[in-house]
């Protein structure tokens, strides 16, 4: 077990939506906004095996884009790139993408069609949710969780005008 100022820290790979853990942790932290990728199945499923691996009042903290990322995402978007090899391929490569929006389910669809050498086509789609505070606080409540704080101010202004749509939230389990 690794130690650092006299704590002892296990770390574990594992994949959240199988936890079977009962009231060990007192910190589960989601990072990247992984949770906005989630199906709302799976988004309640990993809400539930969270719930149930914290000890009482242990704290879940993520983060999560906010209302304000589809016009910090410049929706509806077009871009091409081409590419003697890079992220898609590590060969030659032609990348169309485009942004869809809907506002209705609060989703943001990226979707991005590859292309290369020879014939080969393939067709990436990235759904990703982002969450009005009131929707996301009862969906939090609903699971037994209650928002202790958040935070809409942490990443740096690089100028894209991304900085503030991402919100971190610290919620304590009831």
């Amino acid at each position: 077990m690794p130690q650092k100022k006299d704590l002892t820290i296990d770390y574990l790979q594992k994949n959240y939506l199988d936890l079977s853990f009962e009231n060990q942790f007192d910190l589960a932290i989601m990072i990247f906004c992984d949770f906005d990728v989630l199906v709302p199945v799976d988004r309640t499923r990993l809400l539930k095996n969270i719930y149930r691996a914290l000890k009482p009042g242990g704290l879940f903290i993520f983060d999560t884009l906010n209302v304000k990322a589809p016009a910090a995402m410049k929706i509806p978007g077009k871009s091409w790139e081409v590419a003697d090899g890079g992220f898609w391929k590590d060969g030659p490569y032609l990348a169309l993408s485009e942004t869809f929006h809907y506002p209705e389910a609060h989703v943001i669809l990226q979707q991005h069609s590859v292309c290369s050498e020879p014939d080969q086509h393939s067709v990436y789609r990235f759904w990703t949710h982002y969450y009005p505070r009131e929707i996301l606080d009862s969906l939090l409540n609903e699971e037994g969780f209650t928002v202790a704080s958040t935070c809409e101010d942490l990443l740096p202004d690089d100028g894209s005008g991304t900085h503030d749509m991402v919100t971190f939230y610290v919620t304590r389990k009831m």
